[in-house]
């Protein structure tokens, strides 16, 4: 009797799992059915079963004996160990051939067996329009490239035997001519904008009812196809997709795609682009990509800091590097640092160089030079704690610009002559390699350096000597006394870089001397910027610097002792054309860690072609590329080019634009801000408390004027244009 007690309660429970899927599945169980299940039970068994389902929670038994499905959540609450056990463990499931049913939902899979090789942009979104019932999951291993070269060219191989065919029929076919030329596009920029994967795509679609579902799968299907991706129904695999799709990184079906590179695909695959893995905070926006995702990343992560921004004039380029500036400023707390050495020379006393505003607003410090200016630094200053020789040469460095001729080179007879001077000028002031504390009190000026050429020239043994000795102090006189550079001759200090964004600009600098002060500030800053984080050194028309034997031996010294002391240059310049002939300079644009290439004129196509490796696609991107933040230009960066878009939000494009017209709207829109916040105080003071808006101030200040007329002296205070709004009003009331 005890046996079969015991083998009927495993039964009961058997009775009960059974019960309570039809329960779950059917949603109700009728009496008969239940009868039917419980037939072989005794009568003690079948009233323990019925306890069990009212107690359950999620089932209730009628007066007529038949069982309802009654969903949890409504029914009574859970404890947090009752709620993980439900989400790990669902009540019901089952599956068939044709779909799987967990609960009271269907869930059918589909996959994606091809890829086209050039999608829509906004494919993937079609697909999933349907977000609460449509899920899916993508998995990707990285494809071998010489497998995916040989791909395209079986993919490309067929296309061409298509071609043929329609050609012995004296026929043509464009859908195939194009596809041809996406193909060979693909194999030629192979590994260069995009890496390469197998994809597997996986779609889940999910409804209440069999009905629901494959609705939604022919939309789903039919969404793809039109797309011209191949999909179909996981049959008898639909277990396997679902669980691909839950959120466990695992793909059973081990089943994946050659997918072909494509920016369109990218959208879809965002950790395809280098640039979408984020990896630190330090990163900036560097552009948006043909599908309008946000192109990151951190120069600070680079071999090099520093970079380029090349093209015409109202290009973009002053756009991007500003907004760069600004971000690198907010981002990375770096120090800025520009040398506009050509800011442009109009007479106007409204107009304002190209930075200034931007200084302006940042709460930077802006440093202009001119002849009657009294902050010229020194240019045979010292830096204290230096070793003696190194300054002496480091002054050489700067001074020998003074007697350079036509051709930016010192003669070399006249070389040694102007470093012994350099040393003899410091010797006057008592300053040697014994006595560097003297640094600190007095330094030589150029008239000094003058005096030691005049000394060498009465000590002369020999007449090139002495023709050598007169023609450096024909060049250096007028630096000093009355010349007309004697503003040269100071012994001021330099300005003091004590802002996190510093301009020096050299509009009222005679062109001639601007070289010798800017070899002056950088000396200054290369030795300053040692003990700063992070800085960035911007150099306008750097043509010209890197067009100048001397500064651009300077700039390719600094440029290689840059990483060490954290600092970054950028050389700003319209095209390659301003280098030909300046073999040091295309030698540096190498050497850069990014290089943006704006609207470039075409007969400087193929200079940039060459310099920069560009393909065809790429040239006639930088040929046609005229709106700025709309069309694309190119970006090369860490050696690999992208096709991106420069575009500013709003409030830092107000910062950073130059457009004049722009100016005048942001000025306009600031003049009518402020006589809006003021007339809001105005009525706030009147009224006793801030209204809502501008018009229902001013039509609640009309009623009180109505009330107390004496109180229409106020309006006299307000701006005319509102002033005439409530004398009208007011006008009208009465």
């Amino acid at each position: 009797m005890k046996k079969m007690q015991t083998f009927s309660d495993e039964e009961a429970d058997n009775v009960l799992i059974k019960l309570e899927n039809m329960l779950i599945k059917n949603g109700i169980v009728y009496q008969e059915e239940f009868a039917e299940m419980c037939a072989h039970l005794s009568e003690k068994s079948k009233r323990v079963i019925a306890s069990a389902i009212q107690n359950s929670g999620y089932a209730q038994i009628d007066d007529e004996g038949i069982i309802k499905y009654i969903p949890r959540e409504f029914n009574r609450s859970y404890d947090s160990k009752e709620i993980l056990k439900d989400i790990l463990k669902p009540d019901f499931v089952h599956t068939t051939p044709d779909y799987v049913q967990v609960g009271r939902t269907y869930y059918k899979g589909i996959i994606a067996t091809k890829f086209p090789t050039n999608p829509g942009y906004d494919w993937l979104e079609k697909v999933v329009s349907e977000r609460s019932n449509v899920d899916y999951a993508l998995f990707m291993t990285e494809a071998d490239l010489s497998e995916l070269k040989l791909f395209l060219k079986r993919e490309l191989v067929k296309v061409e035997n298509e071609l043929y065919t329609y050609e012995k029929k004296g026929r043509a076919n464009p859908e195939l001519e194009r596809k041809k030329e996406e193909l060979i596009g693909v194999m030629t920029d192979i590994g260069r904008e995009f890496y390469e994967f197998k994809i597997a795509l996986f779609i889940v679609v999910k409804g209440n009812s069999i009905d629901e579902v494959n609705n939604l799968k022919s939309y789903v299907t039919s969404t793809l196809k039109g797309e011209d991706i191949a999909a179909e129904d996981a049959k008898w695999l639909h277990e396997y997709v679902l669980k691909a799709v839950i959120p466990n990184g695992l793909n059973r079906l081990k089943k994946s795609e050659m997918m072909i590179p494509d920016t369109s695909l990218g959208a879809a695959f965002p950790f395809m682009h280098p640039f979408q893995i984020i990896s630190d905070q330090d990163e900036t926006i560097l552009g948006f990509n043909e599908n309008d995702l946000i192109i990151t990343g951190n120069v600070w992560r680079l071999s090099s800091y520093s970079g380029a921004y090349i093209g015409q004039t109202g290009g973009g380029k002053s756009l991007a590097l500003k907004y760069e500036l600004f971000q690198q400023m907010s981002v990375s707390d770096v120090r800025v640092i520009v040398i506009d050495p050509a800011a442009a020379k109009v007479k106007d006393d409204k107009y304002k160089p190209e930075y200034y505003r931007m200084c302006q607003l940042l709460g930077g410090r802006y440093i202009s030079f001119s002849t009657d200016s009294e902050n010229i630094p020194n240019v045979m200053a010292t830096f204290e704690g230096e070793k003696f020789e190194d300054e002496m040469r480091r002054i050489y460095s700067i001074v020998r610009v003074f007697f350079e001729d036509e051709n930016k080179i010192v003669p070399e007879p006249q070389k040694p002559l102007i470093q012994s001077a350099v040393v003899e000028a410091f010797r006057r002031r008592k300053i040697t390699k014994n006595s560097k504390e003297l640094w600190k009190l007095q330094q030589p000026k150029l008239e000094d350096l003058l005096w030691a050429f005049k000394k060498g020239l009465a000590d002369a043994k020999t007449e090139a000597t002495r023709m050598s000795y007169e023609a450096l102090i024909k060049r250096l006189e007028p630096c000093t006394g009355n010349g007309l550079r004697s503003y040269l001759n100071t012994d001021a200090k330099e300005e003091a870089i004590d802002k996190q964004f510093v301009v020096f600009e050299f509009k009222d600098t005679p062109v001639d001397d601007t070289a010798i002060l800017i070899m002056r500030m950088l000396s200054y800053i290369k030795r300053v910027m040692q003990n700063w984080k992070r800085t960035i050194i911007v150099l306008e028309e750097a043509h010209l610097w890197l067009k100048d034997p001397y500064l651009s031996d300077f700039i390719t010294g600094m440029e290689i002792t840059a990483r060490k002391t954290n600092t970054g240059i950028r050389l700003v310049f319209q095209d390659l054309g301003q280098l030909q002939g300046c073999k040091e300079g295309l030698t540096l644009l190498g050497n850069l860690a990014f290089v943006y290439l704006f609207k470039t004129a075409s007969k400087l196509i193929p200079l940039t072609k060459e310099s920069f490796g560009l393909n065809d696609t790429e040239s006639k991107v930088i040929e046609t590329s005229s709106k700025p933040g709309q069309d694309p230009v190119i970006l090369i960066w860490d050696r690999d080019h992208y096709k991106v878009r420069i575009r500013v939000d709003p409030e830092t494009y107000k910062i950073v634009t130059t457009n004049p017209e722009e100016l005048r709207k942001i000025e306009e829109s600031d003049k009518r801000s402020k006589i809006d916040t003021h007339t809001l105080e105005l009525l706030e003071n009147d009224l006793g408390y801030k209204p809502t808006s501008l018009e229902t101030g001013m039509a609640q200040l009309v009623n009180k004027i109505k009330d107390k007329p004496h109180l229409q002296k106020v309006i006299k205070l307000y701006p005319d244009e509102y002033k005439k709004v409530i004398m009208s009003q007011l006008s009208r009331a009465k």
